[in-house]
């Protein structure tokens, strides 16, 4: 789900994108019980695509009736009713990115270690975890980052810590407990 902000602060939008087709679904909702909002919503459309309406919670609503068409910067213009909600599919996937998107990890910064901690309370440890994130410029607005790991003990191995498909794109991260070396005791025989 790609949040989508607006200028309305009642009008809560996002978006999906289906991954194996790359078709963009919008979805707006107007949370006013007393205004019809209208507000530009971006989307991850290229200038002139076309969104045809899905779905209107009122059925008689011209205005969610109506294909929406990407601007020059791939926003649609959307308007509806008090307490209302629509939902828009587009015309065709989203064309193939010109470039690759750039991605950069910026927590932790490059060389910082991760310093854990863990705190108790009632006899009850809660360890630490630490927010992993990066960020992605250029593309088309749709991304998936996967994080892992290579530690400097386990060369070549890798472990897989997560992945997010919206911005911001992050995990939290709590190392694996160290489990203590079980001592094995052996008695002598009588």
């Amino acid at each position: 789900m790609i949040l989508r902000p607006t200028a309305e602060p009642a009008l809560f939008a996002f978006s999906r994108v289906e991954r194996r087709e790359l078709v963009e679904y919008v979805a707006v909702f107007n949370a006013s019980r007393t205004a019809t909002l209208t507000a530009s919503v971006p989307t991850s459309q290229p200038a002139g695509a076309h969104l045809v309406p899905l779905f209107a919670s009122r059925a008689a609503d011209p205005a969610a009736d109506a294909p929406l068409v990407a601007d020059a910067h791939g926003a649609v213009r959307v308007s509806l009713a008090p307490l209302q909600f629509a939902l828009w599919r587009a015309a065709r996937p989203l064309p193939a990115p010109a470039a690759a998107p750039a991605i950069a990890l910026v927590t932790p910064a490059a060389g910082a270690a991760l310093a854990f901690n863990a705190r108790e309370i009632d006899n009850l440890v809660f360890p630490s975890r630490r927010e992993l994130r990066a960020e992605v410029t250029g593309g088309d607005g749709v991304a998936e980052v996967t994080f892992v790991l290579q530690r400097a003990s386990r060369p070549g191995q890798v472990e897989l810590l997560g992945t997010d498909d919206a911005p911001p794109y992050r995990v939290f991260w709590t190392p694996p407990p160290t489990s203590p070396r079980t001592r094995s005791s052996r008695s002598s025989p009588p």
